[in-house]
């Protein structure tokens, strides 16, 4: 039998992978476990891998072993659950608004994080959780980790940051409305 793997679609609306030829007898070939949500019109950034086992049936084997499950709207990655907003606000009603859903502004604080959410973002900004701290004369995470990378577009008052659009860390006003990314562990 022939799998086509149908990357890159919300597993609740199309299937990731697909059977080429009779329906098999047994429903092992459903995905096992727990299937993460996505925003509709968003790509599932999960995928399962099948295996034939040795009496004809598929098991499908999730690629992520801790939790998956994200909330409706909500993208999945490497544990974690992100809310990409879809309007404008301040820095911080969108820290509000993340509070609200159990959540906190992104911590961007790896590489892969960056280019997941930098994939993802498309042409708009998006507000993060990292903060100017003038007394100090440094950028730290909302969890008080300190930032050791480079902010581009720092000015007088550009005191909170956004990604997206460039593949930077740009430094903005906390008053001037952007859209926003929630951050929280995946269940």
């Amino acid at each position: 039998r022939d799998y086509v793997r149908k990357e890159g679609h919300c597993p609740h609306t199309r299937s990731l992978f697909s059977l080429k030829g009779p329906p098999p007898a047994t429903p092992s070939t459903r995905p096992l476990g727990k299937i993460p949500t996505c925003r509709p019109d968003q790509p599932s950034r999960e995928t399962s891998v099948p295996q034939i086992l040795g009496n004809g049936t598929v098991s499908f084997t999730p690629t992520e072993s801790y939790g998956t499950v994200c909330p409706k709207g909500w993208d999945f990655h490497q544990g974690r659950c992100f809310f990409l907003s879809k309007s404008e606000s301040s820095w911080n009603k969108s820290m509000n608004f993340c509070k609200e859903k159990g959540s906190t502004l992104a911590i961007v604080n790896t590489p892969e994080k960056l280019k997941f959410l930098q994939d993802i973002t498309g042409a708009e900004k998006y507000f993060i959780g990292l903060l100017y701290q003038p007394v100090e004369k440094t950028w730290h995470w909302i969890n008080n980790a300190k930032f050791n990378g480079n902010i581009t577009n720092q000015g007088q008052n550009f005191h909170c940051v956004t990604i997206g659009l460039t593949k930077t860390y740009d430094a903005v006003s906390c008053d001037i409305t952007y859209r926003w990314i929630c951050e929280k562990k995946a269940q």
